[in-house]
């Protein structure tokens, strides 16, 4: 069958489509009472009609109002299926497979209102993972790295330790730092600093990729980050990220488009942003 519609190449979409017909299929049962099956059809329905409604608007502004509404239904949708395990309608096993499907719904339509929020410039520049489904995903983290450092800043030496242990008492010095341009000889904060730019980009941008319907393969970031000397002093002047990524049946404009909106909503970009960050993507 040709798709004549955007909305219907949408994963998000064909998602919540199989979910309304499972809740069709609920409610034909004779058991459930008419206000029930009338309130879990319209739900289910606002779902899918209102994704299609939205991907049918030309602002992003629309675009979200619309993918909200659809995502205040899947939560309508839950209360429905709770009520219904207390009048033993469905069981709990059937109620563990529709949340599922539910939260899953929830958490891409999430994905798609953030990314029209960047691209918006309405973010505030706090990534929200898509998971956020647990309560504890909107609190504030603390992480925490500790550095040790003896003797002159030229032929003195330190270490470097975090509190997760992927790193414990890694040594650095002046020369790991400054005087070895490639930077083999040993780690430096440069070096870790251009690492977590890379993870953050990454899973910022596999956020987004998910939110307009795909699934990325494989995304590939080398964070280059430039260190200039001015003086005595030394500033960073430049990080480029270049992304190799692998997304089935995106075209480059659109990664491109989401790979930028990334860059600039990333948390480390947020840190960073007194520093050139420039960015180049190659898509396979």
């Amino acid at each position: 069958m040709q798709i004549m519609f955007d909305f219907e190449q949408l994963k998000v979409y064909q998602k919540a489509r199989e979910l309304n017909v499972r809740f069709l299929g609920l409610t034909k049962s004779d058991t459930l009472d008419s206000v029930t099956r009338d309130q879990l059809r319209r739900a289910s329905f606002s779902i899918i009609l209102n994704i299609a409604e939205g991907s049918g608007r030309f602002s992003d502004r629309d675009r979200r109002r619309f993918y909200v509404i659809a995502r205040g239904s899947v939560f309508e949708c839950v209360a429905i299926i709770d009520f219904m395990v207390l009048t033993k309608t469905i069981n709990e096993k059937v109620r563990q497979s529709l949340y599922a499907h539910l939260e899953e719904l929830s958490k891409m339509l999430f994905a798609m209102i953030r990314r029209l929020e960047c691209l918006m410039g309405k973010g505030t520049g706090k990534l929200i993972c898509v998971a956020q489904c647990s309560p504890s995903m909107l609190t504030s983290h603390k992480r925490t790295a500790k550095a040790v450092w003896k003797g002159t800043g030229l032929e003195g030496n330190g270490s470097m330790t975090t509190r997760s242990g992927a790193i414990t008492d890694m040594p650095y010095t002046h020369k790991t730092r400054f005087q070895n341009e490639e930077g083999t000889t040993g780690t430096n904060p440069e070096e870790l600093i251009a690492a977590a730019h890379a993870a953050c980009f990454n899973m910022a941008l596999s956020f987004m990729i998910n939110g307009a319907g795909f699934t990325a393969e494989e995304l590939s970031t080398e964070a280059v980050l430039v260190m200039d000397q001015q003086g005595y002093d030394y500033t960073i002047a430049k990080i480029t990220l270049k992304l190799d990524a692998k997304v089935p049946g995106i075209d480059h404009a659109e990664l491109e488009k989401l790979a930028n909106a990334a860059k600039a909503s990333c948390p480390v970009s947020q840190a960073l942003s007194a520093v050139d960050i420039a960015l180049e993507v190659t898509a396979h």
